[in-house]
């Protein structure tokens, strides 16, 4: 009871002090006012208006009542502001500056990319007079790849591997407003062994990937179905980096060629990899599809990416 009476008292002045010069204090095993008052680097301690009279008063409290204070116990004590700023927080500070450096821009052995965008597809059926244009185009991308890569001599040998998923809305026929179609979201695997060339920082890619998509069935000029179709591509990367430790800027170019019939694709990118942590990419590519009609399919895509 007198502990919570004293805290009632404590809470009723430490309203009235300025926050930026008090703050509670717990009292521990061994405590008692003036050894707290030096802990805290606090002096004269003794005297008219020194800092234990000081304290004893704005904690209503006693010489006597003082001595009988108990573990658990809370009055307020006061703090120097320039201590504070000129140790404390420029600790905490140079703390947060570095957990920040480890974990969002030191290199990491192992590490993944969650990437994301929108892109723009078009679709032209060559035996039909359509072109399809899909509405409301994101993608989600997680990319493994090793930070430190097997070498041999002026070589690197890099694992890579990759899954997306493209959500495709509404195609909507731009020769005819009244005709719609509901694509269903497609999935891309790939894997690849990138091979670099540590002198040019050139790189070779050997890619083979799955893919699961929606495409458009034509049956004569206006009957016309979604269905599903899957390829499975073979291909190869070929990229150039310009690194500076800080942009290290991008190109890259893309072939790949259809297993299960004559299917052909190519594209192009340009990107940033930002302390090799955050990633900025363009790209174009156009893909040639082999299936009940022949289908050109253009993209352009706007990728942001952050590796872990």
């Amino acid at each position: 009871m007198r502990s919570l009476i004293l805290c009632l008292f404590i809470f009723a002045n430490y309203t009235h002090a300025k926050p930026s010069n008090y703050i509670p204090y717990v009292i521990q095993a061994e405590d008692n006012v003036s050894t707290v008052l030096q802990n805290h680097d606090l002096s004269p301690l003794y005297g008219d208006q020194k800092w234990v009279q000081k304290v004893l008063k704005l904690n209503r409290l006693t010489q006597e009542s003082a001595r009988k204070l108990e573990i658990g116990d809370v009055i307020i004590v006061p703090y120097k502001t320039r201590v504070m700023f000129s140790d404390d927080i420029k600790s905490i500070q140079s703390s947060i500056i570095k957990q920040i450096k480890t974990d969002y821009m030191s290199p990491k052995n192992y590490n993944f990319t969650l990437s994301g965008g929108y892109f723009n597809r078009n679709y032209t059926y060559t035996n039909q007079d359509n072109n399809v244009t899909l509405n409301q185009n994101f993608f989600l991308t997680t990319t493994y790849k090793e930070r430190d890569p097997y070498s041999l001599t002026t070589f690197s040998y890099n694992p890579v591997a990759s899954v997306s998923l493209y959500t495709q809305a509404n195609a909507n026929f731009n020769s005819d407003d009244s005709k719609v179609a509901e694509f269903t979201p497609s999935v891309l695997i790939s894997a690849a062994i990138e091979i670099e060339h540590r002198e040019t920082n050139m790189a070779l890619a050997p890619t083979i990937e799955y893919e699961n998509f929606s495409t458009l069935i034509f049956n004569g000029d206006e009957d016309y179905a979604v269905a599903r179709s899957n390829q499975l591509w073979s291909g190869a990367q070929l990229s150039k980096s310009f690194y500076n430790n800080i942009y290290n800027p991008y190109i890259q170019v893309s072939a790949a060629i259809g297993t299960l019939d004559t299917s052909s694709k190519y594209g192009t990118s340009l990107g940033i990899n930002y302390k090799n942590h955050y990633q900025f990419e363009v790209s174009y590519n156009e893909s040639t599809l082999s299936l009940d009609q022949k289908t050109q399919i253009n993209d352009a895509k706007l990728t942001f990416g952050y590796r872990y």
